[in-house]
């Protein structure tokens, strides 16, 4: 792994803890100090808190030997003052070094892959181990399994790499910046751009907000490739996290969730935008026929890989006045036309998009060009 130190040591401590300081139990809070850093606080399970701070280098100075669990207390018990604190019962405590780095690869002829802690070392800064560790494994897993069932050809499983990696990449450089000001320094990059009364929990403040996107998950994005083709209708960004949206059932019109509806289980979406059906029926007829043609169709060829569903803006009967026929997957109504607008897709014209199994937009395309869709799966699919 390409890692490196850096000069950051931090100290966290889990137990039973009692505080004058307002509003304790709310769930995390941040406290700018002079001599420990930015104090982290956090409500656990039941009685227990974590209190977390940064030895600064007056403290390593002061403890040239490193911390005893009583001096971690004592200087814990510090660090929140003006308020007061008692730490009765320690359960778990650590004092640590902050390492980051990234592995040189995170896959090795397709027989050893990495991924979590063991691809990415970094600060605990935002909370981003495990967000990052669950994104990896999202990435991986349907990638893995398909090309051991032998849907896929080798690059779909050799993008885990070409798509993660540039995130931890991007992660470390955001844990640069933030645990150098969690640990009370302003990062060089924003010395000039901030006001001199500045302090360094601004920065954390800036820092977050910055990459609010990224740290949620929310922003999370690849580049364009065999599996992220640049969309030929709406305008959803392929290699993006695809949105979500209230719709209808049919029947008694109970809502559920577009992310319901593309809970694939490991095989692809194809959402069937068909706008507004008494416009565009003749394009959903030609379509249905065309993907769920036996033997050669789209469907037939692809169906352990495929969950076909339609989307109508309005509602109507049954499936059946749609396609003056048998419908195209499950039916599902978009009443206000709002999930057709966050796709981009116009409600004259309808579109077809392709969901990748981890929720992220693969392609786009018109209603009537279902040969741009073969083109796509016939890309990576065997």
């Amino acid at each position: 792994m390409l890692q490196e130190s850096t000069q950051h040591e931090w100290v966290r401590i889990d137990g039973k803890m009692e505080t004058d300081m307002p509003d304790a139990n709310l769930g995390s809070s941040s406290i700018e100090t002079a001599k420990h850093g930015n104090v982290l606080w956090v409500k656990l399970d039941k009685d227990a808190y974590r209190i977390g701070y940064a030895l600064t280098p007056e403290l390593r100075a002061k403890y040239p030997q490193g911390l005893t669990q009583e001096q971690a207390v004592e200087e814990a018990i510090e660090s929140l003052k003006p308020f007061n604190l008692a730490i009765p019962r320690v359960d778990w405590w650590t004092s640590y070094s902050v390492i980051q780095g990234v592995a040189a690869t995170m896959q090795k002829d397709n027989f050893v892959l990495l991924a979590g802690d063991a691809a990415h070392v970094h600060s605990s800064a935002f909370a981003q181990g495990m967000n990052t560790g669950v994104h990896d494994a999202t990435n991986l897993i349907w990638k893995l399994a398909g090309t051991i069932k032998g849907w896929y050809n080798p690059f779909v499983l050799t993008s885990y790499d070409s798509e993660r990696r540039p995130i931890a990449q991007k992660l470390i450089e955001m844990d640069k910046l933030a645990s150098d000001a969690i640990s009370g320094n302003i990062p060089i990059r924003y010395r000039e751009f901030v006001a001199k009364e500045a302090n360094a929990d601004d920065i954390v403040t800036k820092i977050y907000s910055e990459n609010v996107a990224f740290v949620s998950g929310l922003g999370i994005s690849y580049s364009l490739s065999l599996i992220n083709h640049e969309p030929l209708s709406g305008t959803i960004m392929a290699g993006h996290r695809a949105p979500d949206a209230v719709l209808k059932q049919p029947g008694r019109r109970i809502t559920i969730r577009l992310f319901d509806v593309t809970r694939a289980y490991g095989r692809w979406s194809i959402l069937v935008f068909g706008g507004y059906h008494t416009v565009t029926q003749s394009k959903l007829i030609t379509l249905r026929d065309q993907l769920l043609a036996d033997k050669t169709g789209l469907a037939a060829r692809y169906f352990s890989v495929l969950k076909l569903s339609t989307i109508i803006a309005g509602s109507t009967s049954s499936a059946w006045e749609v396609f003056d026929g048998p419908g195209m997957g499950k039916l599902y109504f978009d009443p206000e036309g709002a999930a057709h607008c966050l796709y981009g897709v116009s409600l004259n014209s309808g579109a077809v998009v392709v969901i990748r199994p981890d929720g992220i937009m693969g392609f786009a395309t018109a209603l009537n060009e279902s040969d741009k869709l073969e083109e796509y799966f016939k890309g990576f699919c065997l």
